[in-house]
């Protein structure tokens, strides 16, 4: 069984969509992004830990904003 996960975040609020629909929302404080030598990881522990994803990713997508709700769910129907 698939579903469409997508997590968007504006600099203030993390946000949620499963197969289109709002899940769930949270206030996070700000984030500073810096370029490093690590690796990018989807599906594992960024700190290197043993916690891994059990299961399947498929057509990953990294913006540069946060989209909105009515793009994740155009995001979500469009080929990649």
């Amino acid at each position: 069984l698939w579903h469409h996960i997508s997590a968007t975040y504006d600099g203030s609020t993390m946000r949620i969509y499963v197969d289109g629909a709002a899940s769930g929302s949270a206030s996070v404080p700000s984030v500073v992004l810096s370029s490093t030598a690590n690796a990018l990881e989807i599906g594992g522990n960024c700190n290197g830990g043993s916690i891994l994803w059990n299961g399947a990713v498929d057509d990953v997508r990294i913006y540069t904003r946060a989209l909105s709700a009515s793009e994740v769910v155009g995001d979500m129907n469009t080929p990649l």
